[in-house]
């Protein structure tokens, strides 16, 4: 069971968020065409570990033509977030120590202490907020990087291009959904996955990378979300999936042709992306 919490709470930060030797580049890239508009969308990955993912041509070339970039956040409102989440996730008073036995306790502050978070600190911090902490150091440790993301690829792509950056979401709205994602689980076993087998966590997030470089959509959405609850798959994907796709539809123009970056697993299945756009009459093709 323990293994199993594991996977979902990996997949969790995966959604919010390569070990080949060769060069890769994107292959989750779709096209998206109706009444003469067209959005060019990527299922990206937040974190990354090979050092030679890239882009693909296409997608640089469907980049170029597009006149702006809708991502889940901006880069003002990701810096902002990230404020946000300590402001949110962390009391002013000691929380965590007087809620766990003492043996509980050494054990947690033994882990974090080793990924170099003081006890007064953890202490202070909400259940959700330090599972999300532990896990990116965790995989920091273990070579993935954000700034290797392809989420972030993009962003500096479009800056290079001089396209404007929009958001899907602000701040606020992710914060807002990392918290209700999690907020259901008690707290033992918000601590039961923090002190769980790390190096499991680290092979759930290599085998999910692997899954988006060989463009496996279907699988990656499977493994990301088979322990999920349904309400936690709904709040971190249907919910927004649905106010994403509304956004998109009523703010694009006649005969544009805009690119649209977000996480992959918000793109496949059913009230994913692509079945949103195709159920409203959109002609797919992918690339």
């Amino acid at each position: 069971m323990k293994r199993l919490k594991l996977k979902v709470f990996t997949a969790v930060w995966l959604l919010l968020a390569a070990w080949l030797p060769t060069t890769l580049q994107a292959e989750l890239l779709y096209e998206v065409t109706w009444d003469n508009k067209t959005v060019w969308l990527l299922g990206t990955i937040h974190l990354v570990s090979n050092e030679e993912t890239r882009l693909s041509d296409t997608a640089q070339s469907a980049l170029q033509e597009s006149r702006f970039v809708w991502l889940e956040m901006t880069p003002q409102e990701l810096s902002r977030s990230s404020t946000l989440l300590f402001e949110q996730g962390v009391r002013s008073e000691p929380y965590l120590q007087e809620q766990l036995d003492p043996e509980q306790w050494a054990k947690l502050a033994a882990v974090t202490s080793r990924l170099g978070l003081a006890t007064s600190v953890v202490g202070r911090m909400e259940p959700w907020l330090l599972e999300y902490v532990v896990l990116v150091l965790t995989l920091r440790k273990e070579g993935f990087d954000e700034q290797l993301g392809i989420d972030m690829q993009l962003i500096r792509a479009a800056e290079a291009l001089e396209k404007p950056l929009r958001g899907l979401e602000d701040a606020e709205d992710q914060v807002s959904v990392l918290m209700d994602a999690r907020d259901e689980m008690p707290l033992i076993e918000h601590i039961e996955l923090i002190l769980g087998d790390s190096e499991s966590a680290v092979q759930d997030m290599r085998s999910l990378e692997a899954m988006w470089e060989r463009g496996e959509l279907a699988e990656l959405l499977t493994s990301a979300t088979a322990e999920m609850s349904e309400r936690t798959k709904h709040v971190l994907l249907v919910e927004r999936n649905q106010k994403w796709f509304r956004q998109i539809r009523q703010e694009i123009a006649a005969d544009d042709t805009v690119f649209v970056g977000v996480g992959a697993a918000h793109l496949g299945g059913e009230q994913g992306l692509l079945d949103l756009f195709e159920r409203a009459g959109a002609e797919i093709t992918r690339h």
